[in-house]
């Protein structure tokens, strides 16, 4: 009969040794170094973190699965690999910084005026175009620092969605800017910006290059050490190695910690001593995946990968 526990690796901390922890901050430091360009889409970040972790595998032992230890997945992706610019008149503002582009953002170029539009009354109102008046080559700013309610702040949310489908949108708050990675593109850009930069009436100059990769290649990571007593059975130890990349040139996410330090520390186990002198009652899979959560279909492929490689040794 076989047993399969998946062990999800966010970001790990553990009792270890000296040596081990030393090894953990080397391998964490090289997948968040500067090269690896956060592990995305956009100048080879991600083939080269999964480059790196598969010369891993191979200096610890793991066994392969098939023909080698990758399995690759299509998916598309949504990438912002060139230009990144916005300016509030002559201002010319940090991306990463004063704002993010939200991930299923098409490319924006041209020059639009700021529409300035409360986010307490824009919650309220059923129908959001009564607040402003005909909009040709303008940009809806929708102001919501200061709006504490949650409810509020929810409604605004929802009715931006809708929003953002006839016309390019800006979402001003006070709120931590997070990013996140896109697999479409929705009809018009929203930019998620530090509150208090944009006045009613200013123009906007955007040039932001975006680009939806169709059928990107992925691909998991999967090493293995076969039980000695119970070869059937699988402990399964899992950390996404991907992270978000690049938004342009400028600003990158390197991720240390969502996770280049739980890939470190699965990579950190069979490190320890020679697989030869190991010996676990249940065979182990370490796998590297790429995307962020675990969907049915990744664990059915998980699954059937961890027993091939038992079975075939």
């Amino acid at each position: 009969m076989r047993n399969i526990v998946v062990i999800l690796c966010l970001s790990l901390s553990f009792a270890s040794n000296g040596q081990d922890i030393e090894y953990v901050r080397k391998q964490a430091s090289e997948l968040a170094a500067p090269e690896m360009n956060g592990r995305g889409y956009v100048d080879k970040g991600l083939s080269r973190a999964a480059d790196h972790i598969d010369e891993e595998f191979v200096a610890l032992g793991l066994k392969p699965i098939g023909e080698g230890y990758r399995q690759e997945f299509i998916h598309d992706v949504n990438t912002f690999p060139g230009d990144m610019l916005i300016k509030v008149g002559e201002k010319e503002l940090v991306p990463g910084e004063d704002f993010l582009v939200e991930p299923n953002s098409p490319k924006i170029k041209g020059k639009f005026k700021a529409v300035v539009i409360d986010g307490e009354e824009f919650a309220a109102q059923g129908d959001p175009k009564k607040l402003f008046g005909p909009c040709e080559d303008c940009v809806l700013v929708i102001e919501m620092s200061g709006v504490e309610s949650k409810e509020t702040r929810s409604q605004a949310y929802k009715m931006r969605t809708l929003l953002r489908m006839t016309h390019p949108v800006i979402w001003s708050s006070d709120e931590k800017l997070t990013w996140a990675v896109g697999e479409i593109q929705i009809p018009n850009a929203l930019i998620e910006m530090r509150s208090g930069i944009i006045k009613d009436g200013d123009e906007i100059s955007f040039d932001i290059c975006a680009k939806l990769k169709r059928k990107f290649k992925s691909e998991n990571i999967i090493g293995a050490v076969k039980g000695t007593l119970y070869p059937d059975s699988f402990v399964v130890f899992t950390a996404h190695y991907d992270h978000l990349g690049m938004m342009g040139e400028e600003a990158t996410f390197f991720g240390a910690n969502d996770n280049a330090s739980g890939t470190a520390f699965i990579l950190a186990w069979p490190s320890t001593m020679p697989l030869s002198q190991l010996s676990i009652p249940r065979s182990s899979s370490l796998l590297r995946l790429r995307k962020q959560d675990l969907s049915a279909l990744s664990i059915s492929l998980i699954i059937r990968s961890s027993t091939s490689a038992a079975s075939a040794s």
